[in-house]
């Protein structure tokens, strides 16, 4: 039971970060260029981290490298939950238009077949039991992504500069209202009711923190956001680093003889 409690808060985890890409699109007006100018990118690599708590169950962080193109993703990661740390490597596809992931893990070990190493998992067939609908949520047109954004930001604030990863930055915050961006474009109301359901919100209100380099282009997000699945709530807070933009990467399905699809 534990096992699979830990297994939703990775896939809420996921969840997050597809939102958190999503978002990533567009914002206000300070940092709106910088956002449009980083979603032209084809390819990128850079740092993921997230710290999920679950009351009752405790908090699970997941740290690594990820590779991102388009909708599919690469992330090499360690996983710790209490006494529990443990390596995960992570693809995500798209698979006839539905998001597929695969996993590797030591922790799954025990639970898959002799000579298979990977699992994979039909996020939309998984999300739906735990009430995510990813597909629908990473289905919308970049188009839609940035008006959720422009329609709903209500505030942003310049908090100065910083270093991120070596580089000189610009640091903002914006504040996102989803439902205001509904009220003010009724045709995003399905995606942005998809949004809220990962939230487990019925008005679904983030800050987000964006800086940006001096090449005009996003160079680290973080944001925290509420989300259920299948009745565990729980609260993460994501955080990319990008490190560079528009290099070679390769993200490909492991071979098929290795892997268990339950």
């Amino acid at each position: 039971m534990r096992a699979r409690q830990r297994l939703a808060v990775v896939l809420a985890a996921v969840g997050a970060a597809l939102v958190a890409l999503t978002v990533a699109v567009a914002a206000a007006n300070p940092v709106v260029a910088a956002l449009r100018k980083t979603s032209l990118a084809h390819s990128s690599v850079g740092r993921l981290s997230a710290v999920s708590n679950v009351p009752g169950v405790g908090t699970t962080t997941i740290a690594g490298k990820l590779e991102a193109q388009g909708n599919t993703a690469h992330v090499v990661m360690t996983v710790s939950s209490g006494s529990l740390h443990y390596p995960m490597e992570a693809t995500v596809l798209v698979e006839q238009g539905d998001l597929v992931l695969y996993l590797r893990s030591p922790l799954l070990k025990s639970q898959l077949p002799a000579g298979k190493k990977w699992v994979r998992i039909d996020l939309q067939k998984e999300g739906a039991k735990l009430g995510i609908d990813f597909s629908s949520l990473l289905g919308s047109p970049t188009a839609q992504s940035t008006r959720i954004v422009e329609l709903g930001v209500v505030k942003t604030t310049s908090l100065g500069h910083a270093t991120v990863a070596g580089r000189a930055t610009s640091h903002y915050r914006v504040r996102v209202d989803y439902d205001l961006a509904a009220r003010r474009a009724p045709a995003l109301r399905p995606i942005i009711a998809k949004i809220e359901q990962l939230a487990g919100a019925t008005s679904l209100k983030v800050n987000q923190d964006v800086w940006v380099g001096s090449d005009g282009r996003v160079r680290q997000l973080r944001y925290t956001q509420p989300a259920v699945s299948n009745g565990i709530h729980s609260t993460t807070t994501q955080t990319i680093t990008f490190l560079a933009y528009n290099v070679p990467v390769k993200i490909a399905a492991p071979p098929a003889s290795l892997v268990y699809s339950p």
